[in-house]
């Protein structure tokens, strides 16, 4: 992704929110787990960039933090932000615990007002993540 996209993609998400407070929903999920989009940028297994959006955790998880601090501007403070977080990518190179951990303080410390705990990604292989 280019920057101008990752950019895009960012404000398309904070709108998408934004159209969800307005529909009467109290909030929305984050969905960074599992090889999408979001987890493909803070995994190292699938963040290969050397760009402000890569490297160091606090890095790869800017789009994340970009994003819920979009949401809690435009949205407020009473909707609701949480996140679906990888406790482990379950894939040598991926995503570990302890780097979870940390990513859930840098987003509890942006607003995340909750997560919930999950794992693996579709490249694990099977057991990993289950077709639905």
């Amino acid at each position: 992704m280019t920057y101008e996209e990752i950019k895009t993609t960012i404000d398309e998400f904070v709108q998408a929110g934004r159209r969800a407070k307005q529909a009467g929903f109290d909030g929305v999920q984050l969905h960074v787990a599992h090889g999408y989009l979001l987890n493909s940028f803070i995994s190292p297994y699938t963040n290969r960039r050397e760009d402000e959006y890569g490297g160091s955790l606090l890095n790869r998880g800017r789009v994340v933090r970009e994003i819920l601090s979009g949401l809690k501007s435009l949205a407020g403070s009473d909707f609701a932000v949480i996140a679906k977080l990888n406790a482990s990518d379950f894939i040598p190179g991926g995503l570990g615990i302890e780097e979870s951990i940390e990513m859930a303080r840098l987003l509890e410390a942006e607003g995340l007002d909750g997560i919930e705990v999950s794992g693996g990604m579709s490249e694990a292989g099977q057991g990993s993540v289950w077709q639905g």
